[in-house]
Formats: C-alpha cells, structure tokens, sequence
C-alpha cells in the first residue's frame, strides 16, 4: 500500500483488519493514515534495498534523502566516522529479533554521532506514521518468532516491485540485491550471491 498507491494504513494491529470470505483484506478504521509522495517513496525503496543488500556504506546518503539529517546538517555525512556509525547502527536495527537486542548495540554508535556533531538528526512527520505500522506488525511477528525482523520480510516485495521498473535505478538496485554493497568505479562485479536470490 505505501509504495504502491503512496498512502499508508499506519495502524494495522488485528482489531482494525479483517479477511473477507474471499480472501480479501478489508480495514476497518481509516483514522491514522498518512500519504508519501514519488520521491519519498523511491527514496524508501532504495534505503531497503541498500539494508538488504548489507550496502550500509550507502545508508548515510539515503537518510538525507529520506529527511533524517536536520537542513545545514548534511555536512557530517561526508565525515568517515559518522557515515560508519550510521551504518553500523542501521545493521544492528535490520539484525532482527526483540528491540532490547537490537538497540543496545547500536547506542555507542549514536552517542559517537552525537560527541562529534550534536544532534543532527530529526525524525520527519510522515515517518512516525510508518514506525508505528512496521512496529505493530514486527511485535505480531517476533510473538511468534524472536528472530523475526519486518525489513526481511519486505524483501520478497521490493524484488517483485524492481522487476516491474525500467531504467538504471531499478539495474542499480537489482545489482545490488543479487551482488551486496556497490564495487567501487571500474572494479569487476564479485560473484553472484545466490542466497540473494533464493
């Protein structure tokens, strides 16, 4: 729904959706809703292909797109330091399992961010519509496996919505999911990862 039509469902916990007799998904509350423009949700597909494809270096670059870095902040991205932390912490948070897990290995990455350039980062509105469904629908999965991760299971979806793109961003990407993190310039592809694939 968020990527395909722009609007989103942001409260999708079970008491507000419904199956119908045939297989149909019908929403039952429209009260929190929010809507994504082209260029936000282009900018989503690319940070989920670069955390799938374990290209963290890339990271750093999306969340200025995605509106995470504050205006006159985008400077600290260049900075070698950061951009590791950044990528760094969004490993740890596509790792999988309980949040406790997860953000206690992250915070010495965030308070190295924060020692070197202040609070640089802000979460934009739109976003918190789209934590609040990915955290309800992580808390339904990781009931029922304590390693279950949401940004796994939007894998197969980003693959099927890349095939039906044309141009050069969707080969990037989808040279990115099959190859993991971008060589540099000139260097030669290393060799398919078929678990990519599988």
């Amino acid at each position: 729904m968020l990527l395909e039509t722009g609007n989103m469902h942001a409260d999708p916990h079970p008491g507000n959706l419904l199956a119908t007799p045939d297989g149909r998904l019908c929403i039952l509350d429209w009260g929190l809703v929010t809507t994504l423009v082209a260029s936000q949700q282009d900018a989503i597909i690319s940070y989920f292909v670069h955390i799938l494809a374990e290209d963290y270096a890339a990271i750093p670059t999306d969340l200025v797109n995605l509106g995470f870095i504050a205006q006159g902040r985008q400077s600290a991205m260049q900075d070698r330091v950061v951009a590791s932390a950044i990528s760094d912490v969004f490993r740890g948070l596509a790792s999988g399992g309980s949040a406790r897990k997860r953000i206690s290995g992250v915070i010495p990455a965030v308070q190295e961010i924060r020692r070197r350039y202040g609070n640089i980062g802000q979460l934009p509105a739109y976003f918190t519509y789209i934590l609040r469904a990915f955290s309800v629908l992580e808390g339904i999965g990781l009931e029922q496996d304590p390693d279950y991760s949401i940004v796994l299971d939007c894998y197969p979806y980003l693959v099927s919505r890349l095939l039906r793109e044309d141009g050069d961003r969707a080969q990037q990407v989808l040279r990115a999911l099959l190859y993991g993190a971008a060589p540099s310039a000139g260097a030669a592809l290393p060799p398919l990862n078929a678990s990519r694939v599988i």
